[in-house]
Order: structure tokens, then sequence, then C-alpha cells
């Protein structure tokens, strides 16, 4: 899931497909932390009119590609070995790919 700054609600279609629209560029990652057995980051993101955001990644490698494999040791040797390309490689690819989802799919509640 996606969320935008201190957003507590998912990020919706439309602004999924406003935000894929700018080409998001992840550049910075500002906090992590372990849910469960999940990484969460809050990556700072460039958009193509040069405007930066905050985004919280969480549940984001909870897929069936991610099953089985502990990216927790790929992600701690790239930061360790100051392999950052290789690392924010990784997470902009997955960010892609859950924004989106997001713009396909609304995953704020109905209320």
């Amino acid at each position: 899931m996606l969320y935008l700054g201190a957003d507590e609600e998912p990020l919706g279609r439309d602004a999924a497909r406003a935000l894929l629209g700018q080409s998001p560029k992840v550049f910075r990652h500002a906090k992590a932390w372990v849910d469960g057995s999940e990484l969460c980051l809050e990556v700072e993101c460039r958009l193509r009119d040069g405007e930066e955001i905050a985004v919280k990644m969480c549940y984001c490698w909870d897929v069936p590609a991610f099953r089985g494999h502990n990216y927790f040791v790929d992600v701690a040797l790239w930061l360790l070995n100051d392999d950052l390309p290789s690392f924010y490689e990784f997470v902009q690819a997955r960010f892609v790919e859950v924004l989106a989802e997001h713009a396909t799919n609304d995953y704020r509640e109905e209320g």
C-alpha cells in the first residue's frame, strides 16, 4: 500500500493516476521499519515538474514474487556495501508496480 505524506488512508485511484502521470522517481529513503515481517519505507520522490513528495510504502513486498525469498538480505547487503544504486533500483521498480495497482484499484475505504 502507498500513502502520501502523513495520510492515514491509502492512495486513491485518481491520485495514483495523477501521480503516475508525473513519472515519480525515488531519490531518497527517509525512514525504514519492519511491521510484522514486512519492510516498510518512507521515501522521497521527485516528480517530472521538480516537486518533491513523501510516500510511505507499506506491505509492498507481500506478493507471490517475493514469497520464499529473503529480500531483507539483499537490502542489508546493498546498504552495508554502499550499493545505493541497486537498493534504489529495487525500491523504484516495486514503487512503480504498486503505484500502477493503486491507479487501477481504489484502496480507499468506502464510508
